[in-house]
């Protein structure tokens, strides 16, 4: 969980707090230039500087939503940027914590492990991926904010994963299947792992696990998981 905390910092804070460490130190990297920047060497700057999967195309909405993204108040906004809970609720839903931890996750797998993940996406995955993304439309979400180049289709399994968690109330269940089977075969194993190895005192893995659990999406994929390992 890209070097997850080993104290019990709760999961927004700390999701914020890595998103805002990102935008300060792009703020900085642009403040030393001598001209304005343009649109895309913000985004550049934002990209260099990311450390959580994809914050820089988080950053990129809000700065979009607050001042734009080119000129000096676009350096003023990065330099002293404070998210908050409703910014990342605006572009992700109610459920953006874990959303976003789910695809955060995926950096448990290593090597090959990752490839192997997007090789799990069955027949079926481009018309679920199409259906969320026509949910996320109709619901106002920014649901190609994962998208490197802002695509709107072929959603890697990571992301399938983290959408159909945040939209879970609003997905066909067939469609919610689909989109998280490939997180749920190798992802969750080592997840669960992760918990078990922190199980005897509070931990920032035990707050994501209490996450999860505390509502249809999250507790959808972990209890899906366990019948299919009893099955």
């Amino acid at each position: 969980l890209i070097g997850y905390p080993t104290d019990a910092i709760p999961v927004n804070t700390y999701i914020r707090q890595q998103f805002e460490k990102v935008a300060h130190e792009a703020g900085e990297k642009l403040a030393s230039r001598r001209n304005l920047p343009t649109e895309r060497v913000v985004t550049t700057a934002l990209r260099i500087k990311s450390g959580w999967p994809n914050d820089h195309l988080v950053i990129t909405e809000i700065l979009r939503a607050r001042v734009g993204l080119e000129g000096q108040a676009v350096v003023d906004e990065l330099r002293g940027m404070q998210i908050t809970d409703d910014d990342l609720g605006a572009l992700v839903g109610p459920r953006w914590v874990s959303s976003m931890t789910v695809f955060a996750m995926s950096e448990l797998l290593l090597g090959d492990e990752l490839g192997k993940l997007n090789d799990l996406r069955g027949d079926d995955w481009k018309r679920a991926s199409d259906s969320a993304a026509e949910v996320g439309r109709s619901l106002g979400l920014k649901y190609d904010i994962s998208d490197s180049e802002g695509a709107e289709r072929d959603w890697c399994a990571a992301r399938g994963a983290a959408w159909a968690v945040a939209m879970h109330e609003h997905l066909e269940g067939r469609d919610f299947e689909t989109l998280t089977a490939p997180w749920i075969s190798l992802v969750r194993p080592k997840f669960v792992q992760l918990f078990m190895d922190n199980a005897d005192r509070p931990s920032f893995v035990a707050q994501v696990y209490d996450e999860l659990c505390s509502h249809s999406g999250g507790h959808a994929i972990l209890s899906a998981a366990d019948q299919r390992v009893d099955a």
